[in-house]
């Protein structure tokens, strides 16, 4: 079920929930859907949404993918902690992560990570590579905007998770 609830004053949008998610806020928007900061009972999670009438259907992939992800136990990943239809949009709900390598380099006055977080990072970001490759995919799309950090409040900020996966395909040996 979702419900909407009228904006106090002086904002800009409407706050409103979908099933047990209660939306906070809009952290991006892309090509494809959006993504929400969403809360329920137990923490605070991510939320991607898009439209059923997309001609593409990349949540499909990226759920099929997480959830095979999840079955060998890859190390870098979100977890998908609900997904569904609702109205004229599909949704999953995954864990919120912390922010982007993109983000944080630019955030560097050199605009450079040391060379212990660049060697710390770089290996965390091929591990992820080397599962989703374990399980027969290529992520097309390796930018430091789909790295992120883990969240600080979950003592996490050592952590890498690679995102967005709608882009993948699946190859097979003779492809290789």
């Amino acid at each position: 079920m979702i419900f909407f609830y009228s904006p106090q004053r002086g904002q800009k949008s409407f706050r409103f929930q979908i099933e047990r998610w209660y939306v906070e806020k809009k952290l991006g928007e892309g090509g494809f859907g959006a993504v929400y900061r969403v809360r329920d009972q137990t923490g605070q999670y991510a939320l991607k949404v898009e439209g059923v009438d997309e001609k593409v259907q990349v949540l499909k992939m990226e759920v099929f993918v997480l959830t095979e992800l999840a079955a060998r136990g890859g190390r870098h990943f979100t977890r998908i902690e609900d997904k569904g239809r609702f109205g004229n949009f599909n949704y999953v709900v995954m864990t919120l992560v912390g922010r982007s390598l993109q983000d944080l380099r630019k955030e560097r006055p050199t605009q450079c990570l040391t060379l212990a977080c660049a060697l710390s990072v770089g290996i965390q970001c091929l591990e992820a590579i080397e599962d989703l490759h374990g399980i027969g995919y290529l992520h097309r799309d390796v930018k430091p905007g789909n790295y992120t950090i883990g969240r600080p409040e979950l003592r996490e900020l050592r952590k890498i998770y690679i995102l967005d996966f709608g882009m993948c395909r699946k190859f097979t040996n003779d492809q290789v």
